[in-house]
């Protein structure tokens, strides 16, 4: 069951502009906050009178089921008008101690749930050492092509804390 959940969280529509889960590409802030707020799989820490087109989407929701014990929190860009650009999916941030525990526990099960919903990677490292990965920066190490867009999996480094980092981009990027 746990598994199948987590492939749910994953998962996204399979319209042509796809991005995460029922948000699609090209949504305005408007249309992203009502299918946030009406996603059963999200919670947020923002009581939903709160929540308003003035509101910075970034962080105040969160994935409902937590993988290896990490929670993800979404984060969002915007195009020039106001269209959704990008969907990043965050994991709690830790510290370079639990880096090679609690981050590549996380990093594996991610990988392998991606893997699961996308095939294997056009793009494949290893994990990034704690020490390359720049404070403020995000290194992607795995890369999935979409119908829409790409997947970009990696390690983020916020103030010295560490997080996985799954971004889905409009972007068709390729290695």
């Amino acid at each position: 069951m746990f598994r199948i959940l987590c492939l749910f969280i994953l998962s996204v529509t399979l319209s042509s502009a796809a991005a995460y889960q029922n948000l699609e590409f090209g949504d305005t802030k408007e249309v992203v906050i009502e299918k946030l707020k009406n996603n059963e799989q999200l919670s947020s820490n923002v009581p939903v009178e709160n929540i308003g087109k003035d509101t910075d989407l970034s962080g105040i929701f969160q994935v409902n089921t937590p993988l290896k014990g990490n929670n993800f929190s979404l984060y969002f860009s915007w195009n020039d008008d106001n269209t959704l650009k990008n969907v990043t999916l965050r994991s709690d941030a830790v510290s370079d101690i639990r880096y090679k525990t609690t981050v590549s526990w996380t990093f594996r099960a991610a990988l392998q749930l991606i893997n699961e919903v996308y095939g294997d990677p056009l793009m494949a490292n290893p994990m990034p050492e704690a020490a390359q990965v720049e404070p403020g920066k995000a290194l992607h190490s795995h890369l999935w092509p979409k119908d829409s867009g790409t997947v970009l999996m990696g390690v983020a480094n916020e103030e010295g804390k560490y997080q996985i980092s799954i971004t889905f981009t409009e972007k068709e990027i390729r290695p």
